[in-house]
């Protein structure tokens, strides 16, 4: 199973997983230049990576999470060649 946020909404459904003995990849949104997300804007990146690691430490020792998935087609829609999204 995977999910497509780590917000405190997944929390019923880790457990239903893992009742049913199902493993699940946590999924984390992360923003995309092609919605306006600036990886320029240091605030921005580093607010990003907070929240990231609050839903880690949050869920992170549920017996039903697998691994983590960060990003998804976050190579954008052009060259994909920003390393600073790849950082």
């Amino acid at each position: 199973c995977r999910t497509w946020g780590a917000g405190r909404e997944i929390g019923p459904l880790l457990d239903e997983c893992h009742h049913l003995g199902i493993a699940v990849i946590v999924g984390y949104w992360v923003p995309h230049e092609r919605h306006g997300f600036d990886w320029k804007d240091q605030a921005a990146v580093d607010a990003q990576v907070a929240a990231a690691e609050a839903a880690v430490r949050r869920w992170k020792d549920h017996p039903a999470v697998l691994a983590w998935a960060f990003g998804n087609e976050m190579e954008g829609y052009a060259a994909g060649d920003n390393e600073l999204m790849w950082k």
